[in-house]
């Protein structure tokens, strides 16, 4: 089964809209941030959980990534948890994002 986005609400604490078009451009904006900001990016897929007993898909995601301004010497993490709420007919109605840590300073070398 495949995961639909209808008229999608995202909320979280530091942005809320609606809209598939709206989706669109803050996952690209996003993307392109990352890749202004740095040289190398990574996604990783944590975790997937379907709750049955709610209707909800949670997916607990990092984005780590070597900044630009400091070359090949840290490496910055972003950590969250991405839960869905999808109606019955398998559209995603809400996207709820909850950020679970963010490494302010990076502390991981690379050797």
């Amino acid at each position: 089964n495949s995961i639909l986005f209808c008229s999608i609400k995202v909320v979280a604490k530091f942005i809320s809209f609606r809209g598939i078009a709206s989706y669109q451009l803050a996952i690209k904006t996003f993307i392109n941030s990352l890749k202004l900001l740095y040289s190398y990016t990574q996604l990783d897929i944590i975790n997937i959980k379907k709750d049955c007993d709610h209707n909800t898909v949670t997916i607990h995601w990092r984005v780590s990534g070597t900044p630009r301004i400091t070359p090949n010497t840290l490496i910055s993490v972003f950590e969250g948890v991405s839960t869905f709420h999808p109606d019955e007919e398998g559209c995603v109605k809400l996207h709820v994002l909850d950020k679970r840590q963010v490494d302010k300073t990076p502390s991981l070398f690379i050797t």
